[in-house]
């Protein structure tokens, strides 16, 4: 089975088809450059956390709610809102291969450090 690599890589459809259908793993990068770019945003979140300041998704709503805030004794629950929010009347549930192919989405994206 071939390995994959998250980070800084160009991705394909053909490559998030290939770890959907289970035909490649992941790894991470351990390229320097994706490293350290993985290491300053983590390290801009502590820090703006740590100032209270707004943090989308964090410690404000998510897509026209960005505005909202989110008071800190709520952030915690946040996420699991958003979940139930987004689960809700939406109709079947995603099959297993639907559901490799979002979470593979969703990995790349958040891999990318942006």
């Amino acid at each position: 089975m071939k390995t994959l690599e998250l980070g800084l890589r160009h991705w394909t459809i053909e490559d998030l088809v290939e770890v959907a259908n289970n035909r490649a793993s992941l790894e991470l990068s351990a390229q320097p450059a994706w490293l350290n770019l993985i290491e300053t945003g983590s390290q801009r979140t502590q820090d703006a956390w740590k100032n209270q300041e707004k943090i989308y998704g964090v410690t404000t709503g998510y897509g026209d709610s960005c505005t909202r805030e989110v008071f800190m004794e709520l952030v915690p629950q946040l996420p699991i809102n958003l979940i139930r929010f987004h689960g809700c009347g939406m109709g079947e549930d995603f099959d297993l291969l639907q559901t490799r192919s979002i979470m593979v989405s969703r990995l790349v994206s958040l891999a990318t450090g942006a």
